[in-house]
């Protein structure tokens, strides 16, 4: 064989390699392998687990004993005889065998526990367990401190003394290895005798390359990679449900090319023990069954065969350097609008956005205007899916008709858009966060809008801000010194300068001089009036028996600090309650991507929930989900706003100054709980209740609130109107 892939998958060789057939592990004439009947058996231990269980070893015995007891504890019953399933998820289980091996060990001696892959930081709750030293092993960490080790585990990492770890774990890694049974090899020889190694890695699941995507496993695969070491012998394996993804994705890769949702996510699990003496391999052990009519395991692949030479070679000499060079390339491809803009504003001229999600039919057009602001397409966040839209429509309600130019504010500023815009009758810029110093980090205003001072001078029509926030999380480096000037001269340029806060008007106000003050108004978020805009929409109640909870991961240091974990099992520990006491289920809503971490928090708890993506919803099927739950609980912004909005009572979850300002600004400020409180789970279960209890009276007050927002926007937007001129 000659050619082949150039992208790290393969290799052409300057000369002829010979193809050998027991190369790729694999027996093409059987079909699918058989199943490994003799690990699934219920009453099935290996030889050494079940010596030291019928005989009294002290605390090996002891320990043991609870590990098989809590394994078998998570297994639930299953039609098919050939394979478990685990009730459980990933972290759980990890945690839970470490937590047992933690309370074993021997007086003040930490038990040694290394994460395989795990550099984006998820196992890091692992060494917050008492008598744990926690490390990680990586190629291409996504973060650094003490506890991180650079290497492969499908090479040799002389660094990594053998018989080290007592844990060696590694969850959702091996997919992406190019050489799995050298990665099983090296744990093995890094993990203690007695010592315990446990694989979760997908058997179905989408394609995601992190730098590739190369296996898919079954119980049986897992557990032949590591007897083929001899020395580990399995505990137990199986399969457990994978997180529900559809719709997850920003970049839509979960789906399939028909357009639907791939929906068969499942985990494979192997849990092993090192033993300590050798284990012979026997090419029986397997127990494969060639008389199903699927194939059996091919007995060829046993042979140990080695590499080419050349691929050994290249192996050694070049992979990481083209995985670097692979990650590097993937991520300026696949990067989405947020991660762009973090990186500095885009190149061009500013994009154009098709107007299409009004939900108010617009009469003659009366004024042509020009809209910027965070448009945001399915897969991005809710709430900028639904804001733009909502904003546009309280205008055309206003005046019966607009044409609308709408333009994308992150993009670069041209001086074709500053034309485009001069051609419109006014420019309305708005609304949201956008006064936040490191999305769209750029030296031209330091805030979202990369507008110079000399392109902002350009403009020749009348400037509208619009329920523009201040955003700026707790703790978060200041704005760089352009902002400042940059802002007072569009506070001068601007004839309306509305904020949706006054918390934000107090916190600007710090940065101009005093004798533009007076030009701040307090202009509410368009979102928290949406029963007055589309009242056809709420003709009859549509409160349902749950409650939803939405929590925000974006800027996590910020919003936790050091106590994340403490507050998200807080969080969910009074969501089980407050569902418990008031019969009600529980609906995740995720805004965004990353929101869906606190899913794993809430199987934690043994929470029944369900899972509603509003990231890939359309702006009718956001306000028609926020129109239903008895009670909201959000930490972000617009999980407060959405649903005062659609007249839901609300609980916010306060990490950032916005949800208090907003409680402030309705007078309710007790609609409220700091997520840094001390005893935050009770004063969850408390508000809840509170609000719960009395939900007909709440609603009464939202309505009477939401009914005095309007009257002010409306007055804000009327002034507005009267500044622009009768003809572009």
């Amino acid at each position: 064989m000659r050619a082949s892939r150039s992208d790290g998958l393969g290799r052409k060789t300057s000369a002829r390699v010979s193809f050998r057939e027991d190369m790729l592990e694999a027996d093409f004439s059987t079909g699918h392998g058989g199943m490994d009947r003799s690990i699934n058996r219920k009453t099935s231990r290996p030889p050494s687990v079940e010596a030291a269980m019928s005989t009294d070893q002290g605390a090996v015995c002891d320990q043991l004993r609870q590990l098989h007891a809590y394994l078998r504890g998570l297994i639930s019953p299953t039609i098919n005889p050939q394979f478990s399933v685990f009730q459980t998820n990933a972290r759980a289980l990890i945690t839970g065998l470490v937590t047992i091996l933690s309370k074993g060990s021997v007086g003040d001696e930490a038990i040694r526990v290394l994460d395989v892959g795990g550099g984006k930081g998820w196992g890091r709750e692992i060494g917050e367990i008492p008598n744990v030293e926690y490390q990680i092993l990586d190629v291409l960490p996504a973060h650094d401190d003490g506890r991180i080790l650079h290497g492969d585990i499908c090479g040799t990492n002389e660094h990594l003394r053998g018989d080290t770890y007592d844990v060696v774990f590694s969850k959702d890694t091996f997919e992406h290895l190019l050489e799995p049974w050298a990665g099983a090899a090296e744990m093995s020889r890094i993990t203690k005798p007695g010592g315990l190694i446990l694989v979760t890695t997908p058997f179905s699941w989408r394609y995601h390359p992190s730098p590739f995507d190369t296996f898919r496993f079954s119980h049986t695969g897992l557990h032949y990679l590591f007897a083929r070491t001899e020395r580990v012998e399995q505990l137990s394996s199986g399969y457990m449900r994978g997180v529900d993804v559809r719709g997850f994705w920003g970049n839509r890769k979960d789906w399939t090319a028909d357009g639907t949702a791939f929906q068969e996510c499942w985990e494979t699990v192997f849990v092993g023990r090192k033993t300590s003496a050798r284990v012979s391999f026997r090419e029986d052990m397997l127990e494969a069954d060639f008389s199903t009519g699927h194939g059996g395991m091919d007995r060829s692949i046993n042979r140990k065969t080695p590499r080419p030479p050349s691929v050994e070679a290249a192996r050694k000499s070049t992979l990481f350097a083209r995985c670097h060079s692979f990650v590097n390339r993937t991520a300026a491809r696949l990067a989405g609008p947020l991660s762009s803009a973090r990186r500095g504003p885009s190149k061009g001229a500013s994009v154009s956005v098709r107007r299409s999600e009004s939900l108010i039919s617009s009469g003659l057009r009366t004024h042509q205007l020009a809209h910027l602001a965070v448009f945001t397409s399915s897969g991005g966040n809710a709430g900028d899916i639904l804001l733009p839209w909502v904003l546009q429509d309280s205008f055309t309600v206003r005046t019966g008709g607009v044409g609308w130019s709408s333009l994308q504010l992150r993009a670069t500023v041209s001086r074709e858009t500053i034309e485009s815009i001069n051609r419109c009758q006014a420019l309305v810029v708005g609304g949201g966060g956008l006064f936040l110093p490191d999305t769209n980090d750029n030296d031209l205003s330091g805030w979202q809008w990369p507008c110079s001072a000399e392109t902002l001078d350009a403009l020749k029509v009348p400037v509208f801000l619009m329920a523009v926030g201040y955003n700026r999380f707790r703790g978060q480096a200041d704005f760089k010194p352009v902002f400042r000037r940059h802002l007072e001269l569009l506070a001068r340029k601007a004839v309306f300068v509305g904020l949706r806060n006054r918390g934000s008007i107090a916190a600007v106000k710090g940065y101009l001089p005093e004798e533009l003050h007076p030009k701040l108004r307090f202009h509410p978020c368009l979102t928290t009036v949406i029963a007055q805009l589309y009242p056809a929409l709420f003709s009859r109640p549509n409160d349902e028996p749950f409650i939803s909870l939405n929590c925000a991961f974006d800027r996590s240091e910020l919003r936790y600090g050091d106590a994340k974990m403490r507050i998200l099992q807080s969080v969910a520990r009074a969501m089980q309650i407050v569902a418990d006491r008031f019969s009600l289920q529980v609906k995740y809503y995720s805004h965004h991507p990353t929101d869906l971490e606190m899913t794993e928090y809430l199987d934690r708890v043994g929470l029944q929930f369900e899972t509603v993506d509003l990231a890939r919803q359309n702006p009718r099927a956001i306000i028609e989900s926020y129109s239903r739950p008895a009670l909201a609980l959000g930490m972000r912004g617009h999980a407060q706003m959405i649903p005062f909005g659609c007249n839901v009572p609300i609980l916010s979850l306060i990490s950032h100054n916005k949800l208090q300002w907003f409680l402030d600004d309705i007078g309710m400020p007790d609609w409220g709980v700091e997520v840094h409180h001390p005893d935050l789970d009770s004063q969850i279960i408390d508000c809840a209740s509170r609000i719960l209890e009395d939900r007909s009276a709440v609603v009464d007050t939202i309505r009477a609130t939401q009914s005095k927002l309007w009257e002010v926007c409306r007055q804000n937007i009327d002034d507005c109107l009267q500044h622009v001129p009768a003809t572009p």
